[in-house]
């Protein structure tokens, strides 16, 4: 063996090694999903404005487990910097109250449970009146799939 040859072996087995590593530790740089009942929960800076996009669905019912499977799916890059958040209570009410929510006992798709997309920057003040075309439409066709929160809906 010639002295390049030799030098990219332990090169190889670093590459191996690392290439194991990073599949074991996969599940940990999944999605993280946080869930809030009050939007005094949200991420704010000290100016009182998100500091994160949000990608909000309700926290409760069918849908939460649909839309939390669906996530579960996609890598952190596929979120485009959204803040995943299922709402309850107040924080539901707020956002949902004019949508319709699958209820228990059925067996929705991810296009049947309503979803929204809040922009970093908002002021505290105006976070609970997202314009209506944040809101996820799964007639809108740049919605279909995945496609939601990378739609300029979302803002990608």
């Amino acid at each position: 063996m010639d002295k390049l040859t030799t030098t990219m072996l332990p090169t190889k087995a670093a590459f191996t090694t690392l290439l194991i590593l990073l599949q074991t530790l996969a599940p940990i740089f999944s999605v993280e999903i946080q869930v809030a009942s009050s939007l005094s929960q949200f991420p704010y800076d000290e100016n009182s404005h998100l500091s994160s996009h949000l990608y909000l669905f309700p926290g409760s019912g069918p849908c939460q487990s649909t839309i939390q499977e669906r996530l579960s799916s996609l890598s952190p890059e596929a979120l485009y910097g959204h803040v995943p958040i299922a709402v309850v209570g107040e924080a539901a009410e707020t956002f949902f109250h004019d949508r319709p929510i699958p209820q228990d006992g059925s067996s929705p798709t991810y296009e049947d449970c309503p979803a929204v997309c809040i922009d970093r920057g908002i002021d505290a003040s105006l976070v609970a009146h997202p314009m209506s075309y944040k809101y996820y439409d799964s007639s809108n066709p740049d919605h279909a799939g995945n496609n939601f929160l990378g739609s300029l809906s979302c803002g990608r």
